[in-house]
């Protein structure tokens, strides 16, 4: 096949010769000038090629060597030899171009490298990709062997988000060729490219980028294809074999980058794991010296004998919280706080102490049952537990914590520590008191008892004891609601500060006997001691002054006292101590009516006058009781009612009217009976 000769140049003519014509014709054969401008143009052409000109240097020496004249001897070499430097010169930039796009696969492969995440090579990978081969778009498609499709991770030059949305089948389009072969492969205009299967989806996507040209090279992983390295443009594209094969060297170093990414990111999610693995060690290490060294200190204040006082404050420091030691009742016996942890709730308790509240009682008495503390819901935030303090005989008290945050296992343990050290603590100084009321105790059984034998020294360690029975002295006998007696008589301490007493338990009831002869008195100080300052709940009984410790006399004084308590028990009282010298004789009267009893006696009495009096609010009841009192006296009893003796006969016809005629039938000392009942029972008509 014929060459086509390249274009030759005309001969250039400098301004001085055309000025003077034409050169004068010479004689035949080769001009010495000509010879000299071929041996130039060769020259040249060594000289371009040694210094690697651009291509158009080259073909301006070679339209030169054409434009000699056919005739001149090594014109057809001359020209041929520049033909030859073109081809070389064209050569040699492929080859520069291939070690520029070398260079940048290398460099390229080097930031790889440097990137640490999956994301970034991935990222890294596209991007690169486009920018050496100047296309529009860039992506990597991964196969999903459990799915069995294809989706794309990485992304760069799109304008819409069509092309990162993409799922397909690994077979159709570029892509699924390029799986399927696991090697390179190139479309010039995609749409109408009919050597693969298309995916409408796919395809949609492709023409919303307007992308025509598309090429794609597979990423190997072991042995596998993992994926395909896709660049497109927007226009139709013939992508040259040496574009191909830089796009799979970067492939290549792109794979090796993305396994060393994946290993790079499992060690690091082994070192994310075992330094959270430490982490929990170290928290759990922590949390265990926090809990050896709260049971230290808990050791510490029971071996010296120490309060639930030095407890709170430890317990306060060691979980962050608001700390409240109660006992059996709720009543506060001790607290401690450390801001900002929230206030443990707490209500009246009566004569200014404080108790927890109903929900945090209501705790602690699912504590005591489970064996284990509990959560108790706050309104205003925060966290709050509570731990019963159960001991060998029995519920004891409980520790209440209140804190910013929910405790962690390890500080509920610790809390749950020290309700056991506070069971050890109250029993220690149940232990302790009962060791210092010892003779007391027994002192107030011997005189108790039936047989009070040994009189005489009595007496004597009864002063001993702070108590001169040959003074009056009073007895009263209590039953308590949910406490011990001995935590009944700390509580009452500060309150009986100063007065002389002896007390003991006996029978589950707390009895004390009080040096003064004012009965009424004495009632009342004890009331004050026991229910309201103390906040306990019961009812109690005091005798009739008492003088010396005759055998026996105490004793029966005793049981007096427990039909008078159970005389208020039947009538229903609470938190009331009555004097035996006003109920005495109706609980010796009364002795072994229940409630249901009395209620029945009360009815048959004078239940249609308690009826009228509740229903019309009136004072029916007391103008008879008032008027029975009285003797039958009209005048003593309307003055003793403060009204007029014509209201006072008006409403003797009222009473008359329900009763029947109860004078005539000598029903007065019964009625009497059941009024008295009516009044010790508490109830009291509304005033007219």
């Amino acid at each position: 096949m014929r060459k086509t000769r390249s274009p030759t140049r005309p001969a250039r003519t400098s301004p001085a010769r055309a000025r003077r014509g034409p050169p004068p014709a010479r004689a035949k054969g080769p001009p010495r000038s000509t010879g000299r401008i071929r041996d130039s143009i060769h020259e040249e052409l060594l000289q371009s090629l040694a210094r690697s000109d651009d291509l158009p240097a080259v073909e301006a020496l070679l339209g030169r060597a054409a434009a000699l004249p056919e005739e001149e001897p090594g014109r057809d070499a001359l020209v041929r030899c520049a033909r030859t430097a073109i081809q070389v010169q064209q050569q040699i930039q492929q080859h520069q171009q291939r070690e520029r796009g070398l260079l940048a696969v290398s460099e390229t492969a080097a930031a790889l490298t440097r990137m640490l995440t999956g994301g970034e090579v991935l990222q890294g990978i596209v991007t690169h990709g486009r920018q050496l081969l100047g296309c529009h778009v860039a992506w990597v498609a991964s196969l999903d062997r459990a799915t069995g499709r294809t989706s794309v991770l990485a992304a760069d030059g799109e304008a819409t988000e069509a092309v990162r949305a993409m799922r397909g089948d690994p077979s159709v389009g570029v892509a699924g060729r390029v799986i399927g072969s696991g090697a390179p492969f190139f479309s010039r205009d995609y749409a109408s490219d009919a050597r693969f299967p298309h995916d409408p989806d796919i395809d949609a996507a492709l023409a919303s980028e307007g992308i025509r040209g598309l090429a794609g090279v597979p990423l190997v992983s072991e042995g596998q294809v993992v994926g395909v390295l896709l660049v497109a443009d927007r226009y139709p594209r013939v992508y040259q074999p040496w574009e191909i094969s830089i796009l799979s060297t970067l492939a290549s170093h792109a794979s090796i980058a993305i396994r060393n990414a994946t290993i790079f990111e499992t060690a690091r999610t082994a070192l994310a794991t075992m330094e959270e693995a430490n982490r929990r060690v170290e928290e759990q290490s922590a949390a265990v010296r926090a809990a050896a060294d709260a049971h230290e200190k808990f050791t510490l204040i029971v071996a010296r004998g120490g309060g639930i006082a030095e407890l709170a404050p430890l317990v306060a420091d060691a979980l962050g919280g608001s700390v409240v030691i109660t006992d059996q009742a709720g009543a506060v016996l001790c607290s401690n706080s450390r801001p900002p942890a929230p206030a443990v709730p707490l209500q009246p308790h009566g004569g200014g102490a404080a108790a927890v509240d109903v929900r945090v009682r209501a705790a602690i008495g699912e504590s005591r049952a489970e064996g284990r503390s509990v959560a108790v819901p706050l309104a205003g935030g925060g966290a709050c537990r509570v731990a019963a303090s159960v001991g060998g005989a029995g519920f004891l008290g409980a520790i209440v914590l209140c804190t910013p945050e929910p405790l962690t296992a390890a500080s509920v343990r610790i809390l749950e520590r020290a309700a056991m050290v506070v069971a050890v603590l109250l029993l220690s100084h149940e232990r302790r008191s009962a060791s210092a009321h010892e003779e007391a105790t027994q002192v107030v059984r011997d005189l108790l008892g039936p047989h009070a034998g040994r009189r005489t020294e009595h007496v004597e360690r009864a002063a001993r004891l702070g108590l001169d029975l040959a003074q009056p002295f009073v007895v009263a006998a209590l039953e308590l609601d949910e406490v011990r007696p001995s935590q009944a008589l700390d509580r009452m301490a500060a309150a009986m500060k100063g007065v002389p007493r002896l007390a003991a338990e006996l029978e589950g009831r707390l009895v004390l006997l009080v040096a003064g002869e004012d009965a009424a008195g004495l009632r009342d100080r004890i009331s004050g001691a026991v229910f309201t300052r103390s906040g306990l709940h019961g009812l109690g009984a005091v005798s009739r002054p008492c003088r010396g410790a005759r055998s026996g006399e105490l004793s029966a004084v005793h049981q007096r006292l427990v039909h008078c308590l159970g005389l208020l028990r039947g009538l229903g009282r609470r938190d009331a101590i009555a004097l035996e010298s006003e109920v005495g004789f109706y609980a010796e009267l009364l002795r072994g009516q229940g409630p249901e009893d009395l209620e029945l006696f009360l009815r048959g009495t004078i239940g249609p006058v308690l009826d009228r009096d509740a229903r019309r609010k009136s004072r029916l009841a007391e103008t008879l009781l008032a008027y029975l009192d009285n003797a039958y006296g009209a005048k003593a009893a309307s003055e003793a009612l403060g009204i007029h003796v014509n209201t006072l006969m008006n409403r003797l016809g009222t009473l008359a009217e329900l009763l029947g005629d109860w004078q005539a039938q000598r029903r007065g000392a019964e009625l009497h009976l059941a009024l008295k009942v009516w009044r010790l029972r508490g109830q009291r008509p509304a005033p007219e």
